[in-house]
C-alpha cells in the first residue's frame, strides 16, 4: 500500500513539476543562428618546439576565431566570463612531436548549497596529435578545428536548450 502510495505521488509530482517553457508568443521567434553570443578567449603560452613548427599565438586566435564567428559567436577580448581556453604541451618523441590539446569553456558557477560562485570547466575536449615536426602545424591547426567544431556543436545544443 505504502509502494503504491509512494509510486502515485511520484507521477503527480512529475505531472505538476514537469518543466514546460514560459514563452510569451514573442518568445522563441528569433532562430539560434541570428543570436549574437560573446566569449573570452584564452591561449597559454606557446612552447619553443610549437613556435619553431610556425605556431603562433595570432594564428590560433584567427583559427578559432574564423570558426566560432561561422556559428555566430564571437570573441570578445574585453569579457573575461564565459571564457574559452586552450592549453597545448608538445614534446618530442623519437623523432616526432607529439601534442596534447585540451580546450575548455569555463564559465560562473554558483553552489546550491552555499551560494558561492566559481568559475568552472562545463566541458572539456582533449586530443593528441603525434607527427613529424614538419607537419606540426598543418596537423595543429586541423585538430583544432576538430576541437573547435566539436565545441560549437554541443555550445549551440546548450543554447537551445537554455532558451527552451
Amino acid at each position: 500500500m505504502k509502494r503504491l502510495l509512494l509510486l502515485g505521488m511520484c507521477c503527480l509530482a512529475s505531472f505538476c513539476c514537469a518543466d514546460e517553457p514560459a514563452t510569451s508568443p514573442m518568445q522563441g521567434t528569433q532562430p539560434a543562428q541570428a543570436i549574437k553570443h560573446e566569449i573570452a578567449l584564452k591561449i597559454d603560452p606557446l612552447s619553443k618546439e610549437q613556435i619553431d613548427a610556425g605556431l603562433t599565438p595570432e594564428m590560433l586566435t584567427q583559427a578559432i576565431t574564423d570558426e566560432l564567428e561561422l556559428a555566430s559567436i564571437y570573441i570578445n577580448p574585453g569579457q573575461s566570463f564565459p571564457m574559452l581556453v586552450l592549453h597545448m604541451r608538445t614534446a618530442q618523441v623519437g623523432l616526432d612531436m607529439a601534442t596534447f590539446f585540451q580546450l575548455c569553456f569555463e564559465e560562473n558557477a554558483m553552489l546550491v548549497r552555499t551560494r558561492t560562485m566559481y568559475y568552472a570547466i562545463t566541458w572539456s575536449q582533449n586530443s593528441i596529435l603525434t607527427c613529424d615536426p614538419q607537419n606540426l602545424k598543418k596537423e595543429a591547426l586541423a585538430t583544432l578545428s576538430i576541437l573547435v567544431k566539436s565545441f560549437i556543436k554541443d555550445y549551440n545544443k546548450a543554447m537551445s536548450t537554455a532558451a527552451s
